[in-house]
Order: C-alpha cells, then sequence, then structure tokens
C-alpha cells in the first residue's frame, strides 16, 4: 500500500519547460482544450515496491483507470480541495501519468485565477 503523502510543486504560465508546453499543444491539438494563462500545479505520489511490480507487469498504466484505489483517492483529495485552497482558482484540465525517477503517480493541475 502507498502510505506516502502526495507532494506538491507550482509553476506559473510564464515558467513553464518546454517540454510541459509541448505536451499542453499536443492536449490543445487532440482535446480543444485552452491552456493559455494557465499555471500548473504538480501532484506526486511515489509508487511503492507493490505499486512497482504492478506497473512493470502492465497492470498499472500511465491511465488513472489503472491506478490503486488508496492512489486515486489521495489524489482525489488534493483535487477537491485544489480551487478552496487557491483562492478559487479555476480548473481547465487535469492531466496525469506515470513518470520520473523514481518512478511516481504524477497530476498536473491547469489552472488560471479566479477573475
Amino acid at each position: 500500500m502507498t502510505s506516502a503523502q502526495p507532494k506538491t510543486t507550482d509553476t506559473p504560465h510564464t515558467l513553464l519547460t518546454d517540454d510541459l508546453r509541448q505536451q499542453r499543444g499536443d492536449i490543445k491539438r487532440a482535446a480543444g482544450i485552452n491552456f493559455d494563462g494557465c499555471n500548473v500545479s504538480t501532484v506526486v505520489l511515489a509508487l511503492n515496491e507493490y505499486d512497482l511490480r504492478l506497473f512493470d507487469d502492465g497492470k498499472v498504466s500511465h491511465s488513472i483507470e489503472t491506478w490503486p484505489i488508496e492512489v486515486k483517492a489521495k489524489l482525489r483529495t488534493e483535487i477537491d480541495s485544489f480551487s478552496e485552497r487557491n483562492g478559487g482558482a479555476k480548473i481547465a484540465a487535469v492531466t496525469m501519468a506515470i513518470g520520473g525517477e523514481p518512478r511516481a503517480f504524477v497530476l498536473a493541475v491547469h489552472w488560471r485565477p479566479r477573475t
């Protein structure tokens, strides 16, 4: 079971990496989501040994539907309280992946400040 708590980092839209800009461009073309002026908060939860085995066996993938229930619950809590914690921020999109070293479940919350 995953016992760690998610870690969150924030990046203003003016400081996004080229990789994230490219990913957003791909998503915009595929899904038509407008990311203009969106900041990003990245929520990361490390995979434990059990999760890594599931990932290596192809039973856990980049799709959140395959992630363990405990992981989804912890990350859902982060998303559910995000707007309130950030002054009424408007969430434009939530993207997910498994990445990094060590491997981690990653949610990227793309958001704009309340206007």
